[in-house]
């Protein structure tokens, strides 16, 4: 399937834009809303930052906490990022099945 190769190649390069977006994303928060930034546990990407930080910041992305930010050029780069985090979970899934169907085999 030749279907399988592309959609790994975009899964990769929406990892690598996913990561700078959200790193830009903690930048701003760090920057501009420092309270926030140290109660989600001074979350960065490309340094371990561990599980519990991951867990609060993928909380605040869900329930949507962003909204709640006076500046809204971070609201709006919120809701972008939590677009974008859900486009990119939806599009995993669906590459692992494509992945999943090709491995079945035919009989």
């Amino acid at each position: 399937m030749v279907m399988l190769p592309i959609l790994f190649v975009l899964l990769f390069v929406s990892c690598l834009g996913g990561l700078i977006t959200q790193q830009a994303f903690f930048s701003r928060l760090r920057k501009l809303h420092t309270s926030t930034w140290e109660e989600l546990g001074k979350p960065v990407i490309f340094l371990n930052s561990g599980m519990p930080n991951a867990a609060r910041f993928i909380k605040f992305m869900w329930s949507r906490s962003y909204e709640s930010l006076p500046n809204q050029k971070t609201v709006a780069f919120g809701r972008f990022l939590r677009a974008f985090l859900i486009f990119y979970v939806m599009q995993f899934v669906l590459t692992v099945i494509a992945f999943l169907l090709v491995l079945k085999p035919h009989k």
